[in-house]
């Protein structure tokens, strides 16, 4: 229990500072308000201050109304705020996964994706490894493939079917 009270320019600074916190979260979201044309017509994307109607249209856009019970559970603009934002994270986070995947790609191709060295993976890996292979129902939808791709999944699948046998 503090010994003396909290001054009330201590209490009304600590208020604008939540409130300043609140606008840099809200502006945040500006750029892809902007890139998925949220704003109505009439309505300059870059100066118009971000409204709740705005914001609804972009949970709309990522789908991310379709969450059982989101209207209920989100009724304030601060709720729509929290949940974009979380969304954007999981977004960026997605993006680092790619760009880490690409490089590893382009250093070692064989290498990149494998959760072992020795080779022998579990059956997500597996199947993974040798899905295309066939058309129709059981091998999934018929693509076109490249030389180098096809012989690379047989690589790991001659292996497999010679087990079978």
């Amino acid at each position: 229990m503090p010994i003396h009270k909290t001054s009330a320019a201590a209490l009304s600074q600590a208020a604008r500072l939540d409130q300043l916190r609140a606008d840099r979260a809200v502006e945040g979201l500006r750029p892809y308000l902007e890139q998925y044309d949220c704003f109505p017509e009439g309505r300059d994307p870059k100066t118009s201050p971000i409204r709740e109607e705005e914001l609804k249209e972009l949970v709309k856009h990522w789908k991310l109304h379709r969450q059982r019970n989101f209207w209920r559970e989100n009724t304030t603009k601060d709720d729509l705020v929290h949940v974009l934002e979380l969304h954007v994270q999981h977004l960026r986070e997605q993006e680092r996964r790619r760009a880490r995947f690409r490089a590893e790609m382009e250093k070692d191709p064989e290498k990149a994706g494998d959760g072992d060295e020795e080779g022998e993976g579990d059956g997500a890996d597996l199947k993974r490894r040798t899905s295309g292979f066939g058309g129709g129902p059981g091998g999934g939808p018929a693509e076109v493939q490249d030389l180098e791709t096809t012989l690379q999944r047989m690589k790991y699948a001659l292996p497999l079917l010679s087990m079978l046998k």
